[in-house]
């Protein structure tokens, strides 16, 4: 059940994660939209939908306030908000716990994520820098047959990189998570449960500070 939940979300998040740069760009990528799908699908594997698309709202709602401000404009990179939102409700439905711990933990993992997959992403566009490159001197030879297959390419090595991530990072982040839960003292654990209800605030908080420096 585990494997094939990893393999679904994987799929699914490796789709939607061609939407911030490769493909489209409609902001179906974004976590409010992505996560609460996954959550949902995932939910229906495990005969439990509505709540995998409760546990898919409430992350998706913290990364979208917490990211909010995070624009890739010109040559900055942010974090990887898709990847990083499917890993963490993809976790969120795998871990066996105390349902706050298991949503704290796989929020956590999720902002940690976010960050390393930015290096990851930096890597990606070296690489989509060498194909421009190429195409470029295909249109300049009047090869231009070469310049859709090498589209096709970036697209797919994107799609590919991403659902590789994604595959890699829930089977050793699912298997890590549940270690470290089944580890904690219930102090810890009594203190996610009023962390849980205070992260929204301090998500919003980001969100309006946000807005408040932003000047025109």
């Amino acid at each position: 059940m585990m494997l094939s939940k990893i393999l679904l979300a994987s799929l699914i998040g490796g789709l939607f994660s061609l939407d911030e740069r490769a493909v489209a760009q409609t902001m179906i990528s974004r976590p409010i939209v992505v996560s609460p799908l996954i959550g949902f699908i995932l939910g229906l594997v495990s005969g439990n939908p509505a709540a995998g698309l409760a546990d898919g709202l409430f992350i998706g709602v913290i990364l979208e306030l917490i990211w909010i401000k995070v624009i890739p404009i010109g040559a900055h990179v942010p974090p990887n908000v898709c990847l990083s939102s499917t890993l963490g409700v993809g976790l969120s439905q795998m871990i066996q716990g105390e349902r706050i711990t298991v949503l704290m933990i796989s929020l956590i993992l999720a902002v940690l994520s976010g960050l390393v997959l930015r290096e990851i992403e930096i890597k990606n566009r070296e690489l989509n820098d060498l194909l421009a490159n190429r195409i470029l001197r295909s249109v300049e030879e009047g090869r231009l047959t070469q310049v859709g297959m090498l589209n096709l390419l970036s697209i797919g090595i994107t799609l590919l990189t991403g659902v590789l991530i994604l595959m890699v990072g829930l089977y050793v982040g699912v298997n890590l998570a549940q270690i470290v839960i089944d580890s904690l003292p219930m102090k810890i654990q009594r203190g996610f449960g009023v962390s849980f209800y205070l992260l929204p605030l301090v998500a919003i908080a980001a969100a309006l500070e946000a807005f408040f420096r932003f000047k025109v």
